[in-house]
């Protein structure tokens, strides 16, 4: 399944080997269910903040957001599916005509809007 070059970046990287064959059968297998202790809930996981408290950290961010680079985490909860829905749908039935959603073509014409597009510019650009 992994060839020589990715070989070679995993030792770069000095991941273990094992590790991402562990991983590679969660993706094949599927990953087994967690067993929770117990709900997260206020005082116990939950972390609650009053009025002040809030501004206090509101504040906090304003002043120190401008000199970091600010990324926006999106839980895996179907949110990339959706952002690929047109390449699914593409794959299935190819439209060649006209920027019709479905197409490939509609998505790069709005490729500004995927939440991690300017990584993947830096990428391409370097590589």
């Amino acid at each position: 399944m992994l060839n020589a070059d990715d070989l070679m970046q995993i030792a770069q990287k000095g991941i273990d080997h094992a590790l991402i064959e562990k991983q590679i059968d969660h993706f094949v297998r599927g990953f087994p269910y967690i067993k929770l202790d117990r709900p997260a809930v206020p005082g116990d996981g939950i972390l609650l903040f009053n009025d002040q408290e809030a501004n206090t950290y509101i504040d906090f961010y304003d002043c120190h957001a401008p000199a970091l680079r600010v990324v926006k985490f999106v839980p895996a909860s179907g949110a990339a599916s959706r952002m690929f829905k047109a390449l699914f749908e593409f794959r299935e039935n190819p439209v060649v005509d006209g920027m019709e959603p479905q197409s490939p073509g509609y998505l790069f014409s709005h490729q500004k809007e995927i939440a991690f597009y300017h990584d993947l510019k830096a990428i391409m650009k370097r590589d």
